[in-house]
């Protein structure tokens, strides 16, 4: 497990359009997964501890590789989920991540 690759995504919900965040994430979960994708974790951000929370809620995925993450978010099927994202979440955020090197 140790060659794996972890998407960390931090999203803040737009109140406005519940419709356009439930499409979003109804459509690009399975997408996630079909690239090798497992969920970690999904958590809601309760209080910040040092400094601002800037997020509402995480979720963590582990992939086998930076490719298969590339490729997900390369696809056409992601890119039809890009209008719903834009309008269903005010700030969302994604960084592929790795176990440091100690």
């Amino acid at each position: 497990m140790s060659d794996t690759v972890t998407l960390i995504v931090t999203a803040t919900p737009n109140p406005n359009e519940p419709e356009a965040m439930k499409a979003y994430l109804e459509g690009v979960f399975p997408i996630l997964q079909q690239a090798g994708g497992e969920l970690v974790r999904r958590v809601s951000a309760v209080k910040p501890v040092i400094g601002e929370q800037t997020f509402f809620a995480a979720m963590v995925m582990d992939f086998p590789s930076v490719e298969a993450i590339d490729t997900a978010f390369a696809s056409d099927a992601y890119k039809a989920l890009i209008p719903d994202r834009d309008k269903g979440f005010t700030k969302l955020d994604a960084v592929v991540t790795q176990t440091m090197q100690t």
